[in-house]
């Protein structure tokens, strides 16, 4: 089978475009969310800035480790903290920001900032009122 003179070229634009295309998220379709019906929950109704395109696949996977790290550090308190104050730093509308802070409320009490953790409880649902990891912090209290 013979190809024109740009028959080979065109044939390697072609497989690149349907492999970018493959390679991006799925649009929902008719209203659904391939993802789920909870999938981005947190960011519905945020009431800080708007909503962030989505992560590239590479930003969410070191959104994801991060706060991996973050959870194995959890015995230790001021590790885990640097962690997410890392993750803060990196992604400060991140996908994940309800988890980071979350997460954050709990490294907080096991520090001891008992104030500190239920106020930034009381922030979390503020600033994501939509979120169910938020709404798991309402009343929170640290364990005493």
């Amino acid at each position: 089978m013979a190809h024109g003179a740009g028959g080979l070229c065109d044939d390697a634009g072609r497989r690149r475009r349907r492999a970018r295309r493959r390679a991006r998220p799925q649009r929902a379709r008719s209203g659904t969310d391939p993802a789920g019906p909870d999938a981005g929950a947190g960011h519905r109704g945020h009431a800080g800035p708007a909503a962030a395109p989505a992560p590239r696949p590479d930003a969410l996977a070191r959104e994801v480790a991060l706060l991996d790290q973050a959870r194995l550090a959890a015995a230790d308190p001021p590790r885990a903290l640097e962690l997410l104050a890392e993750h803060a730093r990196e992604f400060p509308g991140g996908a994940l920001a309800d988890a980071r802070e979350a997460a954050r409320i709990g490294a907080l009490c096991r520090q001891g900032q008992v104030e500190a953790a239920e106020a930034a409880a009381r922030e979390l649902l503020a600033g994501y009122p939509a979120s169910s990891i938020a709404r798991r912090h309402e009343n929170y209290r640290c364990a005493r």
